[in-house]
């Protein structure tokens, strides 16, 4: 396994261990402030992480992000990681190809999960367009008392 595939797994493995001590140590007094933090997470999700999506540029994604934040996808059977500095950049061509179909049409966008343990907490949101779906499995982190999504890894799929 690549030293790239093995930190990211171990990325997304301390989430995961994470949201199972966290919940392990947190008593059910706790469902009013996982409420709260849902709607945080909600709010983060619908003032940033979508208004991004549908003008593709960075800086109206950049406040929903961690600086160390990590995004991951399959292409052609290998994994791809892109920290922001190198999201940006593919943002930006995207957005230097006048006919790339992702600037034609907005997405109709779903929050589909919101799970919150503790100062952990995972999104999944899907996005429709007219030729491909995307599903984005969001890692958030509590710092500071805001949230901030610390990795993102995602899955398109073209439907015609």
């Amino acid at each position: 396994m690549s030293p790239e595939a093995t930190g990211l797994l171990m990325s997304v493995g301390l989430v995961v261990a994470g949201l199972s001590l966290s919940c392990a140590s947190h008593s059910a007094s706790r469902g009013q402030s996982r409420s709260s933090d849902s709607a945080a997470i909600r709010s983060l999700l619908e003032d940033h992480y979508f208004p991004g999506m549908d003008s593709l540029e960075f800086h109206a994604f950049a406040p929903a992000f961690h600086e160390d934040a990590r995004l991951a996808f399959v292409a052609g059977g290998k994994l791809v990681q892109l920290d922001l500095a190198q999201w940006s950049q593919r943002l930006d061509s995207i957005r230097a190809d006048p006919e790339h179909p992702l600037l034609s049409t907005r997405s109709e966008k779903t929050i589909e999960q919101i799970a919150v343990r503790g100062d952990v907490a995972q999104a999944t949101v899907h996005f429709s367009f007219p030729d491909r779906e995307y599903s984005d499995f969001l890692q958030h982190i509590r710092v500071a008392d805001h949230w901030q999504i610390i990795a993102k890894v995602f899955q398109m799929e073209m439907t015609s």
